[in-house]
């Protein structure tokens, strides 16, 4: 009876020390909802935990951890290519445990970022992509993610460097910031923020065997890359001829192809996106994501304004044009013409004005062609790459220092300046024939390298560009 009675007591309503009214219960004190913590309210709904099905070599399957931000309200996210990658099914979980199927909509290797699309039925929170041109020794960062598989943890530090390189499973990254947040596996790919909630950066490698270091790609890099990286109109073999300026804070029109569609319907320099067909254009880089899934032909209805005047025109989508082939450059001998220069140089040199120490021909795109000392030497390749199919194709180089890659004229890959060896990416489609090649490079001093690779759906694999496909004048 001793203990009814005492239970009896406890759970009596007329004990008023044990009564707690709801009010009570959810009544914060504003004191306690600090700057840090308005901030995490404000983004962590934006943030994924991204979990991956990958089978191993062995035939067994393991479950990877990483993590994500929501870039736009129609479920895109920007992460770590580590991430996503030969992952046969990808699954998207949210802090209020709404769960949703993963697909990847492009991936970079070399620059360890992917964006995927969380395939949902509803928009999405999502997080604003701030700068990083001017970040501050000592100013807060937080970091969102899922360390160890605790999904949707965070943590606070300060940035304690800046212009910090690192390196990822398969890349070398000259454009990270440093920062003292607590990281480790399962924070990749998750946001770096600032104390307005931006994103400067998307958390990439942890500082081995030093306590609280850790790297993020800046976001300034992720701004300028991801253009390229998306490259919708390649992609998809479609043209609009609108580009944005990536470091704008808004998707403020950059340039515009002539005779392109965008130029038809009266774009201009200047003008200010605000939507294109369902989506809202917020950042630069939304434009290349409304692109996603067009096709030639396709009819958008494009807002955007012009001194202060709104305006909506309808730009139907055009075929992609292509380079054309040179379909009768002349006799041809297999190889490619080489000039080798000298000077000191800290970027690729405008060969144009400077005479060559000597000229050849190599069957091969290497640097056995600046002889033994290589320091201080500059060498431009030229002539014509035979392709051997109509595709979608990506050309890879990688050097120590500087390099460029052109095809019929155009720049498509720049990894050029002062640099360890890293790679770069260009996607171009081109028709079967022959085109114009040039490929740039200069050696400072130090440790030296060149590669060029290509792939394309005919041959998924990244090779080296075969020596029967380089040609020259005779």
């Amino acid at each position: 009876m001793r203990w009814l009675v005492v239970t009896t007591l406890i759970f009596s309503p007329g004990f008023s020390w044990l009564t707690i009214t709801q009010a009570e219960e959810t009544a914060i004190p504003e004191a306690r909802r600090t700057q840090t913590v308005q901030v995490i309210e404000s983004c962590l709904p934006a943030v994924v935990s991204i979990s991956a099905e990958v089978r191993k070599e062995d035939g067994t399957v393991e479950q990877r951890i990483g993590s994500g931000s929501v870039i736009h309200s129609a479920g895109f996210v920007l992460t770590n290519e580590h991430v996503v990658r030969n992952a046969r099914s990808l699954t998207a979980v949210f802090p209020n445990a709404f769960i949703a199927p993963i697909r990847v909509i492009a991936t970079f290797a070399h620059e360890d970022l992917a964006i995927v699309q969380v395939m949902a039925d509803r928009p999405l929170p999502f997080i604003t992509l701030g700068r990083s041109h001017d970040l501050l020794l000592g100013e807060p960062t937080l970091v969102i993610g899922s360390p160890g598989g605790l999904i949707h943890s965070v943590s606070t530090g300060i940035v304690s460097g800046i212009n910090r390189s690192t390196r990822s499973e398969l890349s070398y990254l000259p454009w990270t910031v440093q920062t003292t947040a607590a990281v480790s596996g399962g924070n990749s790919g998750g946001p770096l923020l600032n104390a307005l909630g931006e994103q400067i950066g998307v958390i990439s490698s942890v500082g081995n065997n030093l306590q609280n270091v850790a790297f993020a790609i800046t976001i300034d890099h992720v701004r300028e890359v991801l253009p390229q990286m998306l490259a919708m109109e390649e992609r998809h073999s479609i043209w609009l001829g609108l580009r944005c300026h990536p470091l704008a804070n808004s998707p403020l029109v950059q340039s515009v192809d002539t005779g392109s569609p965008a130029a038809l319907a009266g774009l201009e320099v200047g003008d200010q996106l605000q939507s294109m067909g369902k989506m809202k254009l917020r950042s630069p880089i939304d434009l290349q994501l409304a692109l996603v899934d067009h096709q030639p032909g396709d009819a958008i209805a494009l807002e955007f304004s012009r001194s202060g005047e709104t305006k909506q025109v309808t730009i139907t989508l055009a075929p992609l044009p292509l380079p054309e082939p040179v379909f009768a450059p002349g006799p041809l001998k297999q190889g490619l013409k080489y000039s080798v220069y000298r000077g000191a140089w800290d970027r690729v040199p405008d060969f144009r004005g400077l005479q060559p120490e000597r000229t050849g021909r190599t069957e091969a795109i290497d640097l056995s062609v600046l002889g033994e000392n290589r320091d201080q030497g500059a060498v431009k390749f030229e002539g014509y790459l035979q392709v051997p199919v109509d595709d979608l194709y990506a050309f890879y180089l990688t050097s120590d220092d500087g390099s460029r890659l052109w095809i019929n004229d155009r720049l498509l890959v720049d990894n050029d300046g002062l640099h360890s060896a890293r790679e770069s990416c260009g996607l171009i489609r081109l028709p079967a024939g022959y085109h114009r090649l040039q490929i740039e490079y200069f050696e400072q001093l130090g440790d030296e390298q060149l590669e060029v690779t290509w792939e394309h759906s005919q041959n998924p694999m990244k090779v080296k560009l075969p020596a029967e496909r380089l040609w020259s004048d005779e």
